[in-house]
């Protein structure tokens, strides 16, 4: 107990003296040239039935990862990890699929007519970890995935791409008190389910398409001091850092009462917008309840504004001493129904996005303005994503419908902004273990350059067969 009032003695300094300085938000990327997409995990339904010799634990992060029966564990359960024998677990998951797509423009799946196009995506590809426990106070873990073509194919690949580290860390601690994380590793400050602004850290995004995609965190050193069901986190990151002043710190409380708990956390790193965010979540039955709010002084993006002297009409713009606000608020529900094996869920969220737009239509309006600066670099995709103030998603999935082998989900996702939206339902079948085939229609609707729609409203129709994934 007195180790860990001194580790609360340090701790609790640092924490509150970073509160006020700590960011870098990473908004959601909602849109892209390319609206209509393939989407394997609602395409083809649940991952594949693993195998009888998959590990019964091989959690690696703070959320849950992709690979089967790995631990969806909070941070202080994945650090009671270390507690458990030493062993080496190594294991994996595998993936093979095939998709073909049809797509329309300006109609409801094109009526009669002939596509204007077509696509054909094949998915090849595996994960791969280990779970080393050298000694009862020590566990490193990594995992690579590989992915098809495994060659640069035609230039068009980087060898990173086909081969990929995602997480290499180590777990260690001091007097089973203070716990420790180094190496890069997914972190998870958010509670939302398609938009979470207050995911400072994590390098990639979460994606409101497919939200169960797992994310690439930051090379960091992170310290967990648990306070009975709280904890204080503080954290050092290095991505990107040159030099020892570049190096971000964060810090973050989570705070439990009863079935509600409150997060708080901010970050800070030269050449970033300091930030702050909080998180509240709570479960009322079968439903849970989820809010964040993040506010950065100055934005990490660059706009464009209307100018009467620029030659273009318009002209990009940084704003460093100006307060940005976001927030978001949603909800899911888990129901399983016993008799027939299946289960329901249901998840809705809206989020304000301080940073986007008042009004949309200066980047439709002023296209080859806008492609000529993301051409000569003053701009970059990034910020041309979210660039709504108001958006919406919900989804529903049935799995094992009545306990058949039919498995259905609705997505949808609108820019409340510009009114642009995506509406995707998916009719899947597991014909007999390894195979499965899924039917997908979608229809993208809105104005010509709305986010998105950028084309204007169109439609597609994919189908996909998945054979022989597993996992082991």
């Amino acid at each position: 107990m007195n180790s860990r009032k001194e580790c609360a003695a340090v701790l609790l300094p640092l924490l509150l003296a970073a509160a006020p300085l700590l960011g870098q938000t990473n908004g959601t990327d909602t849109g892209g040239t390319d609206t209509i997409v393939i989407d394997e995990e609602a395409l083809f339904g649940e991952p594949a039935e693993e195998s009888e010799e998959a590990p019964a634990e091989n959690g690696s992060s703070e959320d849950a990862s992709e690979l089967v029966e790995e631990l969806e564990a909070t941070e202080t359960q994945t650090d009671s990890l270390l507690l458990t024998s030493p062993g080496v677990e190594i294991g994996g998951r595998y993936g093979f699929s095939a998709t073909g797509g049809w797509f329309w423009e300006d109609a409801l799946f094109g009526g009669f007519g002939p596509p204007e196009r077509s696509s054909l995506a094949v998915e090849l590809g595996a994960d791969l970890f280990f779970d080393a426990r050298p000694s009862r106070d020590a566990r490193v873990f990594g995992k690579a995935s590989l992915t098809y073509p495994f060659d640069d194919a035609g230039g068009s690949r980087s060898f990173d791409e086909a081969f990929h580290v995602k997480e290499l860390f180590s777990d260690f601690h001091w007097k089973e008190v203070l716990f420790f994380r180094g190496g890069k590793h997914t972190l998870n400050w958010g509670v939302g389910t398609f938009f979470s602004p207050a995911d400072l850290l994590n390098v990639t995004e979460i994606d409101p398409r497919d939200p169960e995609a797992e994310r690439e965190g930051p090379v960091s050193l992170r310290a967990n001091l648990p306070l009975n069901v709280h904890n204080l986190y503080l954290y050092l990151t290095a991505d990107s850092a040159a030099a020892v002043q570049d190096i971000g710190l964060a810090a973050r409380a989570e705070v439990v009462l009863g079935s509600v708990e409150l997060g708080a956390g901010a970050f800070y790193q030269r050449e970033a917008a300091p930030s702050a965010m909080a998180t509240l979540s709570a479960a009322a039955g079968d439903v849970d309840l989820f809010a964040e709010t993040v506010l950065r002084y100055g934005s990490d993006r660059t706009f464009l504004v209307e100018s009467a002297t620029a030659p273009l009409g318009i002209e990009p713009v940084l704003y460093d001493d100006t307060f940005f606000f976001h927030a978001t608020a949603g909800l899911a529900a888990a129901f399983s129904f016993d008799r027939t094996a299946s289960s329901l869920a249901l998840a809705a969220q809206y989020y304000y996005n301080g940073e986007g737009y008042a009004d949309t239509r200066i980047l439709a309006d002023n296209e080859p303005a806008v492609l000529a600066y993301l051409g000569s670099g003053d701009i970059s995709a990034a910020d041309l994503s979210n660039t709504g103030r108001h958006y919406a998603a919900a989804s529903a999935s049935w799995t094992d419908i009545g306990g058949s082998p039919f498995t259905a989900r609705l997505f949808w996702m609108q820019n409340l902004s510009d009114m642009s939206g995506l509406l995707r339902p998916v009719l899947s079948v597991k014909l007999f273990d390894r195979i499965t085939i899924g039917l997908a229609p979608s229809l993208s609707y809105g104005d010509a350059g709305a986010e998105l729609s950028p084309n204007g409203s169109s439609s597609s129709l994919e189908i996909g067969v998945e054979m022989g994934g597993s996992s082991f």
